[in-house]
């Protein structure tokens, strides 16, 4: 099929270099219907051979990790939870393994010496989302794709019931309609806002994501996650700590509140990480 992919801003540049890029069906399994969880493993056991591939075919590196996630518990509530996702995990036949925190701090030895226990699954992948999008639009146009940006879509076309191709504005205010057979609505946040189309008013709605990118000596080889925050480690020293959820609208404004919410935990998770560079207050949508 002959693609275009239209974007209002340019490749990477909403809600994909914020995301904390983890690959955690397994993790996330006690928030997904069963069917999208049985969908999601069996994705993630394609997806090395993909990563691979598309690094071979751009000749770029996405920071692609196979080393799991550890779940840290800091307080006896955290411990409850975590025996209740080891149980779920048994029921639905997942892999996970309950960890002592002498076990814990051999695998992540900066972690707190308060941390009371923890759960490893080692199935889970993560990747940088900033570095994975740059190279899927590279391989895209290598492919015969098309990019078109900045182009605002805010009509997908009608016609005698099925979708036929969508209209909008250059940057210049222009406006363009482009015919096409297949539609794919990939707007995110935007979906059901600023676009007219059968989705209109489906209930897509906005959720504010901060996030805090710190740089320093590295510290971490899992992704870390507890209730509160989670801690992804990145190429260079870099650490992502995420993310608040906050039913703000289409806000993409860094707080002070969110920032402190995610550093205090941090912290207390990783207390090396206070002499870390703040480098940036990534905000998603």
């Amino acid at each position: 099929m002959k693609v275009a992919i239209l974007d209002k801003q340019g490749v990477g540049a909403g809600a994909s270099p914020v995301a904390g890029g983890m690959l955690a069906p397994v993790s996330e399994a006690s928030v997904e219907h069963p069917q999208l969880l049985d969908f999601a493993i069996h994705n993630l056991q394609l997806y090395g051979d993909w990563i691979a591939r598309l690094q071979r075919e751009t000749g770029r590196r996405v920071d692609f990790r196979t080393d799991g996630t550890v779940f840290v518990a800091l307080t006896r509530d955290d411990e409850q939870d975590l025996e209740h996702l080891h149980s779920l995990h048994e029921k639905r036949s997942l892999r996970s393994q309950f960890i002592t925190a002498e076990r814990l701090l051999e695998l992540e030895p900066y972690l707190s010496p308060r941390s009371l226990c923890g759960l490893l699954v080692e199935t889970d992948l993560h990747v940088d989302p900033r570095y994975l999008v740059q190279a899927l639009a590279q391989q895209f146009e290598q492919s015969g794709g098309v990019l078109l940006a900045p182009y605002t879509v805010t009509r997908v076309n009608i016609q005698d019931g099925r979708a036929r191709g969508v209209s909008g504005d250059l940057a210049d205010g222009t406006p363009f309609t482009l015919d096409s057979p297949c539609v794919v609505l990939a707007a995110g946040a935007w979906a059901s806002v600023d676009i007219d189309s059968p989705l209109s008013g489906a209930g897509v709605r906005a959720v504010r994501g901060q996030t805090v990118l710190l740089r320093g000596p590295v510290l971490l080889r899992h992704c870390i996650r507890h209730p509160e925050v989670y801690l992804v480690p990145r190429d260079g020293g870099e650490v992502t700590v995420g993310a608040t959820l906050e039913e703000v609208g289409l806000d993409p404004i860094a707080t002070a509140g969110g920032a402190y919410h995610l550093l205090r935990w941090a912290l207390q998770l990783v207390p090396g990480l206070d002499e870390h560079q703040v480098v940036s207050l990534p905000v998603g949508l």
